[in-house]
């Protein structure tokens, strides 16, 4: 599995790029504003055919994102700099700007997870997280086996016995939390879980997830926070902005300049602005250590 990049890029048209530095945040969009209409469920996918592999079949309705999805928030970025493919895709027809931001700027909480091969299921600790996407079919069966190991596999089989002649009405309050941690898991990857066919963004994420309230395993235990008091980052109330496809909601996740959070920037291929008009740009907004450079990509 990959390790942590140490910069990520985002490209984004000047508006962005201008309230960007302007405002000195990001804005995480809904999800349901990504390019891929199949945001949310190729991982319903992936765990109805794991789950069938397993005889749950009474459990596969309770595969679902439906409670969560208007709730998850991301912003993209990607391992590639100056790619002619994120410049046409994000970068307003490589009209745009690139940003590469260090990766010490993003929590550090969620990406051990997806990516340390051990026995030991690690939950995400917060409900701000940064994670590569994954792609490939068998990492995320992968992951999907470390949620549901052989210990974890037994509870619910016996609760798939059950509800073959059970309502759900019968079920323990246990065995509710534990249908009730199928849609958790669901929200957990979803988010992390695209079709192979965008393999070749190498994105990674940004996400918000302010409603999870249940880990698979310890139930009860609350790794999501409601608030964030015991937080060292503030993100904003629930925002909406009207774009070309309507309405949207967003929130502000906050950068600041003293940390040094941008590392480059680059003009875009298309893009006339001058080096020097950028870099003073950055200056007067505090970033005095930023590399302002012209796209390599010739593109016209």
């Amino acid at each position: 599995m990959d390790k942590r990049p140490e910069i990520v890029y985002h490209y984004c048209p000047h508006e962005a790029f201008e309230s960007i530095i302007k405002n000195k945040c990001l804005w995480l969009s809904s999800v349901k504003t990504a390019n891929d209409y199949k945001e949310l469920v190729n991982i319903l996918e992936i765990a109805t055919e794991f789950f069938v592999t397993k005889n749950l079949n009474n459990l596969t309705p309770f595969l679902t994102v439906q409670d969560i999805e208007s709730d998850i928030h991301f912003l993209s970025f990607s391992t590639h700099r100056d790619d002619l493919g994120q410049w046409l895709g994000y970068g307003a027809n490589a009209k745009g700007f690139m940003i590469g931001f260090d990766i010490n700027v993003f929590p550090e909480n969620a990406y051990s997870y997806a990516t340390n091969i051990d026995d030991t299921v690690e939950y995400i600790s917060d409900i701000i997280f940064f994670n590569k996407i994954i792609y490939n079919k068998s990492e995320k069966l992968y992951l999907l086996k470390r949620y549901f190991n052989d210990e974890e596999l037994k509870k619910y089989m016996n609760l798939d016995l059950k509800l073959q002649s059970a309502s759900i009405a019968a079920l323990s309050q246990e065995e509710i939390l534990y249908l009730i941690s199928l849609n958790s898991i669901m929200g957990e990857l979803a988010p992390i879980f695209k079709d192979s066919a965008f393999t070749k963004e190498g994105e990674w994420r940004l996400l918000y997830n302010p409603l999870f309230e249940y880990s698979a395993v310890n139930l009860g235990k609350n790794y999501y926070k409601s608030d964030l008091k015991n937080s060292k980052i503030t993100i904003s109330n629930k925002k909406f902005r009207t774009t070309q496809n309507g309405m949207t909601s967003y929130f502000e996740y906050p950068i600041y300049e003293k940390n040094n959070p941008i590392k480059e920037v680059i003009i875009g291929p298309k893009n006339n602005s001058a080096g020097s008009i950028i870099e003073s740009f950055l200056a007067s907004y505090g970033y005095t250590s930023v590399t302002v450079k012209k796209s390599e990509v010739p593109y016209k």
